[in-house]
Protein backbone atom coordinates (compact mmCIF):
# COMPACT_ATOMS: atom_id res chain seq x y z
CA UNK A 1 0.00 0.00 0.00
CA UNK A 2 1.04 3.56 -0.55
CA UNK A 3 1.93 5.87 2.30
CA UNK A 4 -1.16 7.93 1.48
CA UNK A 5 -3.44 4.90 1.82
CA UNK A 6 -1.71 3.83 5.03
CA UNK A 7 -2.22 7.33 6.47
CA UNK A 8 -5.91 7.39 5.53
CA UNK A 9 -6.53 3.93 7.00
CA UNK A 10 -4.76 4.86 10.24
CA UNK A 11 -6.75 8.11 10.50
CA UNK A 12 -10.05 6.27 9.94
CA UNK A 13 -9.15 3.62 12.52
CA UNK A 14 -8.39 6.33 15.10
CA UNK A 15 -11.41 8.56 14.44
CA UNK A 16 -14.25 6.23 13.48
CA UNK A 17 -15.99 3.06 14.59
CA UNK A 18 -17.27 0.61 12.03
CA UNK A 19 -20.63 -1.13 12.03
CA UNK A 20 -21.37 -3.94 9.61
CA UNK A 21 -25.00 -3.90 8.52
CA UNK A 22 -26.78 -6.84 6.94
CA UNK A 23 -30.06 -6.15 5.14
CA UNK A 24 -32.51 -8.35 3.24
CA UNK A 25 -31.66 -8.98 -0.41
CA UNK A 26 -32.71 -6.02 -2.56
CA UNK A 27 -32.85 -3.48 0.27
CA UNK A 28 -29.25 -2.40 -0.32
CA UNK A 29 -30.17 -1.13 -3.78
CA UNK A 30 -33.23 0.69 -2.41
CA UNK A 31 -31.10 2.35 0.26
CA UNK A 32 -28.54 3.37 -2.36
CA UNK A 33 -31.23 4.87 -4.58
CA UNK A 34 -32.79 6.83 -1.70
CA UNK A 35 -29.40 8.15 -0.63
CA UNK A 36 -28.69 9.24 -4.21
CA UNK A 37 -32.08 11.01 -4.40
CA UNK A 38 -31.10 13.00 -1.33
CA UNK A 39 -27.62 13.74 -2.65
CA UNK A 40 -25.96 11.66 0.06
CA UNK A 41 -23.66 8.70 0.20
CA UNK A 42 -25.13 5.53 1.70
CA UNK A 43 -22.97 6.11 4.77
CA UNK A 44 -24.13 9.72 5.05
CA UNK A 45 -27.76 8.70 4.64
CA UNK A 46 -27.58 5.99 7.32
CA UNK A 47 -25.72 8.33 9.68
CA UNK A 48 -28.41 10.99 9.17
CA UNK A 49 -31.16 8.46 9.96
CA UNK A 50 -29.43 7.33 13.14
CA UNK A 51 -28.77 10.93 14.22
CA UNK A 52 -32.43 11.88 13.59
CA UNK A 53 -33.62 8.90 15.64
CA UNK A 54 -31.30 9.76 18.53
CA UNK A 55 -32.41 13.39 18.51
CA UNK A 56 -36.05 12.29 18.54
CA UNK A 57 -35.35 9.86 21.39
CA UNK A 58 -33.65 12.57 23.45
CA UNK A 59 -36.60 14.94 22.92
CA UNK A 60 -39.07 12.24 23.97
CA UNK A 61 -36.94 11.41 27.03
CA UNK A 62 -36.78 15.07 28.03
CA UNK A 63 -40.57 15.40 27.64
CA UNK A 64 -41.10 12.38 29.90
CA UNK A 65 -38.73 13.82 32.52
CA UNK A 66 -40.60 17.12 32.48
CA UNK A 67 -43.91 15.28 32.91
CA UNK A 68 -42.48 13.40 35.91
CA UNK A 69 -41.10 16.63 37.39
CA UNK A 70 -44.56 18.22 37.22
CA UNK A 71 -46.14 15.09 38.66
CA UNK A 72 -43.70 15.05 41.59
CA UNK A 73 -44.23 18.72 42.50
Amino acid sequence: MSKSTDYKNKFIAQKYDRINLTVPKGLKEEISQRAEELGLSVNGYLNALVKKDFESHILRSNDRRREMDVFLL
